[in-house]
């Protein structure tokens, strides 16, 4: 099964065969292996991971706010927004969550800027958990 993951800022995987991927779905983690049925899911922001064929460890980032769709050719993901364990600068993370949480606190936000807030706050809360993980 091949997968293929883009932000648009770039492409992260471009046709690598996988044993298996893991996307933190809308409704949960989504568990994908070959002959998987065909599906369309939007992503929620969370730690994508995949192995490679042949390989036993799984690389991961993180992904938020797009879509995943399973194919018989295999899986593709659009993701807004994707980081990687090495791009986490831990203390920037830290100071930008600060700053996000500090704006739900305080600030009068309408629906839109609430929800932006609250993903942003997600994605960085992500990376910072990636990196954790992957030190360890």
């Amino acid at each position: 099964m091949k997968l293929s993951v883009f932000t648009p800022e770039k492409k992260i995987v471009m046709d690598q065969e996988v044993e298996d991927v893991l996307v933190p779905a809308y409704k949960g983690e989504l568990h994908i292996l070959a002959g998987h049925a065909p599906i369309m899911t939007k992503l929620n922001t969370g730690i994508m991971k995949w192995r490679l064929k042949g390989e036993t460890q799984y690389s991961k980032v993180v992904v938020s706010s797009g879509y995943c769709e399973v194919s018989p050719e295999g899986v593709i993901v659009l993701a807004e927004f994707s980081t990687s364990a090495e791009d986490v600068q831990v203390d920037q993370f830290n100071e930008e969550l600060k700053s996000q949480n500090n704006t739900l606190l305080t600030q009068q936000l309408d629906d839109k800027k609430w929800d932006e807030t609250q993903r942003r706050i997600a994605e960085l809360q992500s990376g910072l958990d990636l990196k954790q993980k992957s030190s360890h």
